[in-house]
């Protein structure tokens, strides 16, 4: 709600912020009254994709002297009471172009508080056993949650103008795929679309929140110029890469290393900690919108789920290929890269523009570990009233995690800037698993190399029957055992005993065909020599 505020008043050059202001008092009161009535909020907040519950609250909270009705004084104070003194910010932004907003939450029931609520929702983790795991996994240790600390929402005035230029170019486009059913765009289902409601999406053009994890080192540059395509890429091309999985975008971030380890890192905390209040051991991630538009669906980066055709129109991988049916053609939006060829626990989203994509939150997080989580994705019961769910299949696309409640409260760390899982560390963070060692999967197989790196599935490794594919040891008596049913390690076994009988057999194929050539050979001299 306040990035669209936000970027009502940053675009045309804010040209008054104060007319702005009145401009969206006035549009939301729609019978001219002076005032904002509580039917009237819900007509503007329930359009963008707000329960009644929650614009009731947000009402409660503008309405102070509770008439019933809000004024413009009482919009005003309510703005700065959600934004963290929202005008300032503002002002300070209208001179540097580019900022960030601290979203401070409030009390229960509020704007503040759902937005912080909403956030950690987005930061919920259905597959605690994907945490730290991975090729790409920049620093390890033992977690299983991620713990929002502070949120800010990010504020620049050129992105915000060209998103919305673009966005209006997508919108067209969009409307003329619809007009064939063969070229029609369709939704993409997401893990945080139940979130990401909140937020005021727009369906015409594909509009939907991802994620984007990064170093502190890059933090800023990002927040004053938004994601650049032209300097990332992947196996999915040559774009700006995002994630719906918290579990993936966590791989790709460094702890902050804190005050005075470079200048980059120095300038961050400028502009995010202007007061010098420092979480403390904290990682970096963003939120991100973006238009996907029409997407191509890929399995190994190459050729199209749906239709078998090449996706790219040269080698060099930056511009998606032609909308099939399409005259004059069409180029597809953007790339999701589907689980079961090249990629196996988390899809990928690729956009090639990053005009089409608007920076809305930058958040900091604390990696936790917490005995009552699961492993296995659900939290296990430790009194009455206790257990909860954790949300569906990490590999599932649609629907979205329940309710998560409000954010606990950040705990700063006595030493903030020491690595966890020193030796003597909390004894309710278990031992990593003996036979795995923490990677949650093995190979077992011999007769077959293991041809990706170390700690990446290759085609023949299986989740570790000892823990269950956490990673971690559960225990004497917990470890599962192999058996002739459902360990890997059994199959593996007759399948070196098959592969080596087989190996046999050829051989003593061999042994006889040569042994027959060698007669045929000899038959055939003695012909020779009896037709001498």
């Amino acid at each position: 709600l306040f990035r669209s505020l936000s970027a009502s008043l940053l675009c045309a050059a804010f040209v008054s912020i104060m007319d702005n202001l009145e401009n969206i008092f006035d549009s939301w009161d729609e019978d001219g009254s002076g005032e904002i009535t509580g039917s009237e909020l819900k007509e503007v907040l329930c359009n963008i994709g707000l329960s009644k519950e929650e614009v009731d609250g947000i009402f409660q909270d503008m309405d102070k002297d509770q008439s019933g009705a809000v004024d413009m004084d009482e919009f005003l104070a309510w703005l700065k009471q959600g934004g963290g003194n929202v005008l300032d910010c503002v002002d300070k932004v209208e001179k540097s172009g580019y900022g960030v907003i601290p979203c401070l939450g409030g009390p229960e029931g509020s704007s503040g508080h759902m937005e912080l609520q909403k956030i950690q929702e987005i930061f919920n983790v259905p597959d605690p056993y994907n945490l730290g795991s991975g090729r790409d996994v920049r620093t390890r240790e033992k977690y299983n949650k991620l713990i929002v600390t502070r949120a800010w929402q990010v504020v620049s005035a050129d992105q915000a103008c060209l998103y919305d230029s673009a966005k209006k170019v997508m919108r067209r486009a969009m409307k003329r795929l619809k007009q064939d059913k063969a070229t029609a765009p369709r939704e993409v289902k997401t893990k945080l679309d139940g979130p990401g409601h909140f937020f005021g999406l727009n369906a015409a053009s594909n509009e939907k929140l991802m994620l984007h994890g990064t170093k502190p080192e890059i933090v800023a540059t990002i927040i004053q110029n938004g994601l650049d395509e032209k300097f990332s890429g992947g196996l999915f091309g040559k774009g700006a890469y995002l994630a719906e999985d918290p579990s993936k975008i966590d791989q790709y971030c460094t702890p902050d290393p804190g005050p005075g380890s470079s200048e980059d890192v120095d300038a961050l905390h400028q502009l995010i900690y202007p007061d010098g209040n420092h979480p403390g051991r904290v990682f970096y991630a963003f939120i991100v919108r973006v238009m996907l538009g029409k997407s191509v669906h890929t399995k190994d980066g190459e050729k199209c789920c749906h239709t078998g055709e090449p996706i790219w129109i040269n080698e060099d991988k930056r511009v998606l290929c032609e909308v099939p049916g399409t005259n004059p053609p069409v180029h597809y939006d953007s790339l999701v890269g589907e689980m079961g060829e090249v990629i196996r626990r988390h899809r990928e989203f690729v956009t090639f523009d990053g005009d089409k994509t608007q920076v809305e939150y930058l958040v900091a997080y604390r990696r936790e570990w917490d005995d009552s989580v699961d492993m296995r994705g659900k939290t296990v019961a430790l009194g009455a009233g206790d257990m909860r769910e954790r949300g569906g299949d990490a590999g599932g696309s649609g629907g979205a995690e329940g309710p998560a409640g409000p954010a606990p409260e950040p705990v700063v760390p006595p030493n903030p800037w020491t690595q966890p899982s020193e030796p003597g560390g909390p004894p309710s963070q278990p031992d990593f698993c003996p036979k795995c060692e923490g990677k949650g999967f093995s190979h077992d197989l011999q007769t077959m190399p293991h041809d990706t790196p170390e700690d990446c599935k290759c085609f023949f490794c299986q989740d570790c029957y000892v823990c269950d594919g956490s990673g971690y040891d559960p225990g004497e008596g917990k470890r599962g055992q192999p058996n002739a049913l459902s360990c890997f390690g059994a199959q593996a076994a007759q399948m070196d005993a098959m592969m080596n009988g087989m190996m046999q057999q050829a051989t003593q194929q061999t042994m006889s065909a040569m042994k027959h050539h060698e007669q045929m050979m000899q038959q055939s001299a003695q012909m020779m020599e009896i037709g001498r």
